[in-house]
């Protein structure tokens, strides 16, 4: 297991609201951790669930959870879903699969968004400034969410 990684170049600025990526495909979770630094978040990366539990004890607490579902060995990423869904309530959940649809009945249960692999970066920050917005947040690529 390796500890989470957290990234905030903006240290004169008032904290970002904070993100945790959790894929275990390195690439695809620098991708979306860039994408969602340059949206204005602290971001915090994981490979494994493990990690993803030791991410959800920083404070503050996360903003927006990405979760791969399929994480090869030990829990899934929905197991992490379901766990930060008891944790924060009102959490920003997207789950992440290249090798599964959208389950609209789970994703309704715990509250959840579903991403196809690959993710289509533009749209998916679209989507999550949106919801931002209806949360009272706003988002200004490069900038903190305020």
């Amino acid at each position: 297991m390796h500890q989470p990684e957290t990234s905030d170049a903006r240290m004169d600025v008032p904290a970002a609201p904070r993100a945790i990526v959790l894929d275990d495909d390195p690439q695809v979770r620098a991708i979306l951790g860039e994408a969602m630094a340059m949206a204005g978040f602290s971001v915090s990366t994981a490979d494994c669930a493990a990690a993803a539990f030791v991410a959800m004890q920083a404070l503050p607490p996360p903003t927006v959870l990405t979760t791969d579902i399929d994480l090869g060995e030990g829990r899934s990423g929905m197991a992490v879903a379901a766990h930060a869904r008891e944790l924060w309530p009102n959490l920003l959940i997207f789950v992440i699969s290249g090798n599964q649809s959208s389950d609209l009945a789970l994703e309704s249960r715990l509250g959840l968004h579903f991403l196809a692999k690959p993710v289509r970066i533009a749209a998916f920050l679209c989507t999550l400034a949106d919801m931002l917005s209806a949360m009272g947040l706003t988002v200004v690529p490069g900038t903190p969410p305020r």
